[in-house]
C-alpha cells in the first residue's frame, strides 16, 4: 500500500504546477467509479464528484 502522504504531495505539486500555467483554480481528474479508495482519497483533499 502506498503512503497517503506521497499521493497528497504528488497531487499538490501537480496542482501548483498547473495553476502557474492556468488562470483557473480548478482541476479535473477522472477516477473510476468503482475505485472507492481513490474517490475517498481525493474527497479528503476537497475533491467533489461532478
Amino acid at each position: 500500500m502506498t503512503d497517503p502522504a506521497t499521493g497528497t504531495t504528488l497531487l499538490t505539486r501537480a496542482a501548483e504546477a498547473g495553476f502557474e500555467q492556468l488562470l483557473s483554480p480548478s482541476m479535473y481528474l477522472r477516477v473510476l467509479e468503482r475505485n472507492s479508495a481513490a474517490r475517498l482519497f481525493y474527497g479528503t483533499l476537497g475533491g467533489t464528484c461532478v
